[in-house]
């Protein structure tokens, strides 16, 4: 399978979730499969937009998602992990806590940014539960992100979803295959994936083997919408902030 076969553009999203949400033995099957107990209560009210996020913060993915999710007149989902583990050779991760500040691009068309570092970066947090982690302050890193994404959304729906994955098994190869169950008709998830390193790892070995089978189980394509583009260059640009979020912190 292509990588891009796994996208439906935006507004085709929007018209199948709707036609999805008001089939009710549908939505019995799709509840039935993950576990009625085990969904957010947010999917019993209306579909939303889902964004799987280690934190949620107001990067600029994040301001794409919102814009992208209000577009097609659905709500943000913040669904975050945050008893998973700080690596610093991770970039989301490591993102958190070295923050990138986008100050536009300059004559080479590279992206002018300035830094600033919010955690310690010298192996004392490494391996910890994200949600235990401190930044320079003593504010939790938890609560910095948070509060710099309600500063912005002050709308903003935020899921703890770590209790969740847990029960999924804790491993992406265990638990998305539910995390795309949710998206056959409670919502869409709005991601983009990578066909290179770690994550092109992930796209073969457990995203793909997932989508078909969630595909075979519900007859049904998993809605996915590309948030932006996937190329490596812009990668870091995603991961940065607007440059006024920095006299937030």
């Amino acid at each position: 399978m292509n990588l891009d076969d796994i996208y439906t553009p935006l507004e085709e999203a929007k018209k199948e979730l709707e036609r999805r949400w008001n089939d009710p033995e549908l939505k019995r099957k799709v509840e039935e499969y993950i576990g009625k107990d085990h969904l957010p209560e947010y999917f019993f009210e209306k579909p939303h937009a889902i964004s799987i996020e280690d934190v949620a913060t107001p990067n600029l993915y994040c301001w794409t998602f919102a814009s992208k999710a209000y577009d097609i007149g659905l709500e943000p989902l913040h669904f975050e992990y945050l008893d998973d583990i700080f690596i610093t050779t991770n970039h989301d991760k490591a993102s958190l806590g070295k923050m990138s500040f986008y100050h536009g691009l300059d004559d080479n068309g590279d992206m002018i940014k300035s830094i600033k570092r919010v955690m310690h970066l010298d192996g004392s947090e490494e391996k910890k539960k994200i949600k235990e982690i401190k930044t320079l302050t003593g504010e939790m890193l938890t609560d910095l992100h948070h509060r710099l994404l309600l500063k912005n959304f002050p709308e903003a729906k935020i899921f703890d979803g770590s209790a969740w994955f847990t029960n999924k098994g804790s491993l992406a190869k265990n638990y998305y295959k539910y995390v795309l169950a949710m998206t056959i008709c409670h919502g869409a998830l709005f991601e983009n994936f990578l066909n290179y390193g770690y994550e092109g790892n992930l796209v073969e070995n457990i995203l793909i083997p997932a989508f078909d089978e969630i595909k075979k189980e519900f007859g049904l394509k998993p809605l996915i919408i590309s948030v932006a583009p996937t190329n490596k260059e812009l990668e870091k640009f995603w991961l940065a902030y607007p440059e006024f979020i920095s006299t937030m912190i």
